[in-house]
């Protein structure tokens, strides 16, 4: 009966990958504009609803391009620092709130200086409700901003088969394998 522990280790298999499957992760495609420079990219959260914190960030891949320069920022190598309560997270994307008082969201590469800043006040050396991008350490180009904008958008999972369907699957699969293991000792 060395049927038994196969058919166990394989419906232990699909159940944890039915579980897995199932974890919360929100996608968030970033496309924002500053004059002749363009933010693009995505940024990953565990939440998708409220105010969003340094923590609830868990991935992030983003490419910062001009006319002639262009650097990423990602996530293991960048530095993220927010303040205030500026940056909140709906179904349908991410928003920064300008007119939160303190509030801040930077993405920075401090090795090579780029960043990527929303701010009310604080992310760099410019007053007043704006985002900013500097490539390269290169100056900063500044755009004035007000109100809550929105600086991504929700990319909806791709169909993931519930967890009953795998677990049919995989007793399925079992049945198969023994059922084609049983034809084989009786030729």
């Amino acid at each position: 009966m060395r049927f038994r522990p196969l058919a166990l280790l394989s419906a232990a298999v699909v159940s944890f990958a039915s579980l897995s499957a199932h974890a919360d992760s929100y996608l968030y495609a970033v496309s924002t504009n500053f004059s002749n420079f363009q933010v693009s990219g995505t940024i990953t959260t565990d939440s998708n609803f409220g105010l969003l914190d340094v923590s609830d960030i868990t991935d992030l891949d983003l490419t910062l391009s001009g006319s002639t320069l262009s650097d990423t920022l990602a996530y293991q190598s960048s530095d993220i620092e927010m303040s205030g309560f500026g940056l909140s997270a709906a179904p349908d994307g991410l928003t920064f709130d300008y007119d939160a008082p303190g509030a801040n969201f930077l993405i920075q590469n401090l090795s090579t200086g780029t960043y990527v800043c929303f701010q009310t006040n604080g992310c760099d050396d410019y007053s007043g409700a704006h985002e900013s991008i500097s490539i390269a350490g290169n100056p900063a180009l500044v755009q004035q901003q007000s109100g809550a904008v929105s600086i991504a958008t929700f990319v909806p999972p791709a169909e993931t088969p519930e967890p009953s369907t795998l677990v049919l699957l995989g007793t399925g699969s079992v049945a198969a394998a023994g059922l084609a293991k049983w034809r084989l000792r009786v030729v």
